[in-house]
């Protein structure tokens, strides 16, 4: 198993090697897509909307000026001389709403982008915490549209929080089994989910209570581990979503009754 660190945690050996939450999340909305990311058919293109998460997360992590020179589309025109563009001068403004705030500042003092590895539900996991404190917590930093965007679940059939449609509660709870085993402890660290939006000014809510939903996200994700391990594995072929930009590139046409859209 290769050791991991920042230089390498994102490649596709290591993500061949190791399960991940996003990688988990991945499967589950199109395998198929999942598949052609592993092998390097196809990178999902960075929106400026994950661009600004990322500019936030740098200066988080103290590495800003590096994320800066490595990409230069943050910048009017390609050119620095022109300054940010506006989505990455909002970004400025919500380092500043942070950085002014003592409360949610210290939910970010620990250490930066640790890496854990654990074995769990039948393969070897990673995690990289943004923020880790030992013996006291995990945090995680997004930064949102709105915290109160709700999102339709064809699956629960009904909204469901920004929290519940992209899994942060599935991550933190990855995340704090991961420091578990990997630390030898027999009791679970507390896990926060620290959230500025891009509202004007920016909304921050520190988020708590992840524990709560273990047992739901442990039989969650043991009922769908064997499946996306044989896929990997290319024991049984992946499913497309047909929906996704993978599936709308490489799928055929295909004649569908109008009632699926309603699904």
């Amino acid at each position: 198993m290769m050791f991991l660190t920042d230089d390498n945690y994102f490649s596709p050996e290591a993500n061949w090697e190791y399960m991940s939450v996003s990688q988990f999340k991945g499967f589950l909305e199109c395998s198929e897509r999942q598949m052609a990311e592993l092998r390097g058919d196809y990178k999902r293109p960075p929106s400026d909307a994950m661009l600004v998460g990322s500019y936030v997360d740098s200066w988080c992590e103290g590495t800003l000026e590096e994320f800066k020179t490595a990409h230069p589309e943050i910048y009017a025109r390609q050119n620095p001389a022109n300054g940010l563009k506006a989505d990455f001068k909002l970004a400025e403004e919500i380092i500043a709403s942070i950085r002014g705030d003592p409360y949610f500042m210290d939910y970010l003092d620990g250490d930066k982008q640790t890496i854990m590895t654990a074995e769990m539900f039948g393969c070897t996991w990673k995690g990289k915490f943004d923020v880790y404190k030992p013996d006291e917590r995990i945090v995680d930093m997004k930064i949102m549209k709105s915290i109160d965007d709700k999102f339709w679940s064809k699956e629960l059939k009904r909204y469901v929080s920004f929290v519940e449609h992209y899994k942060y509660n599935y991550q933190m709870i990855i995340y704090t089994m991961i420091e578990a085993i990997a630390t030898g402890r027999d009791w679970y660290l507390e896990p926060f989910l620290a959230v500025a939006t891009k509202e004007d000014p920016p909304m921050k809510r520190i988020f708590n209570n992840f524990l709560a939903d273990m047992e739901e996200v442990q039989y969650y994700v043991s009922y769908y581990m064997p499946w996306i391990l044989k896929i990997k594995a290319g024991e049984i072929d992946p499913e497309p979503c047909g929906k996704c930009a993978w599936c709308r590139r490489s799928l055929p046409t295909i004649k569908t009754d109008y009632h699926y859209i309603l699904g």
